[in-house]
C-alpha cells in the first residue's frame, strides 16, 4: 500500500493560520452577543436578512440617522444592539451630553411594509431594518 506524506507548505501554514483568526473572531462575536443577549433579553423578533448578511460578513451594520436639522450621523450596529444604545452611541457622536427627552423615530420599508413608530428603547434588532452593510 503506498503512503505519501509532505510538509505543509508556507501557503498552507497561513491560510490555516487565517482561518483560526476568522473562527476566533465569529467566536468573539458571538460570547458579546450571547452576554447582550443575556442582559436585553430574549429576541421579540426574528432577525433581518441584513443582521443575517452583516454576521457572515463579520462587518456592522452601518446605520444613519438623519436629524430634524438636516444633518445626518452614521454609527455602526450588531444584531443585538438596542435603540437605547444606539441612542447613546449617536450621542457621542454628537457630543450630546444629555439624552433626556430623545428617541429614535423608524420609518421600516422592508418587506414591502411601511411602517411608522417609535424605536422601543429596549427592543433588539429595532433599528437594523433600515440600515446598510
Amino acid at each position: 500500500m503506498p503512503f505519501g506524506a509532505r510538509l505543509p507548505t508556507e501557503w498552507d501554514v497561513k491560510r490555516r493560520i487565517a482561518h483560526k483568526k476568522e473562527i476566533a473572531k465569529l467566536a468573539q462575536f458571538c460570547e458579546e452577543a450571547f452576554k447582550q443577549s443575556v442582559l436585553n433579553g430574549a429576541r421579540k423578533s426574528a432577525p433581518s436578512t441584513m443582521e443575517i448578511e452583516a454576521l457572515k460578513t463579520g462587518r456592522p451594520i452601518i446605520c444613519r440617522f438623519y436629524f430634524l436639522d438636516s444633518n445626518v450621523k452614521a454609527i455602526g450596529i450588531n444584531s443585538y444592539t438596542t435603540a437605547a444604545q444606539a441612542i447613546k452611541d449617536l450621542a457621542k457622536r454628537i457630543d450630546l451630553p444629555d439624552t433626556t427627552g430623545w428617541s429614535i423615530y423608524e420609518v421600516n420599508g422592508e418587506r414591502g411594509m411601511n411602517q411608522e413608530r417609535l424605536a422601543n428603547e429596549a427592543e433588539d434588532g429595532a433599528i437594523s431594518s433600515r440600515c446598510s452593510l
